[in-house]
């Protein structure tokens, strides 16, 4: 039996078709990655939410007259408009 350049022993069978390669693997960092949000639904602002920005509007009200300036100005000004997205 005719050998090979590294003084194994040839197959016949093997030496007469063409020579088949295994697929080269690569191996690279693998991250998996979850959606948690599969489901995302909107909803409505609950009614806590909504009273809750009242008081703080109501607060900021408050504050306005008791120190004014332009901070307490801005605060509400902001309060005021996060009420208004909410309802």
């Amino acid at each position: 039996m005719p050998e090979t350049d590294r003084g194994r022993p040839s197959n016949p069978v093997r030496s007469a078709t063409k020579a088949v390669e295994a697929p080269r693997v690569y191996e690279a960092p693998r991250v998996n990655v979850a959606f948690p949000f599969s489901a995302i639904t909107v909803q409505e602002p609950s009614k806590d939410l909504v009273d809750l920005a009242d008081v703080v509007d109501d607060l900021a009200d408050l504050l306005v007259s008791v120190a004014p300036g332009s901070r307490a100005d801005e605060l509400k000004q902001r309060t005021s408009a996060l009420t208004a997205r909410l309802r």
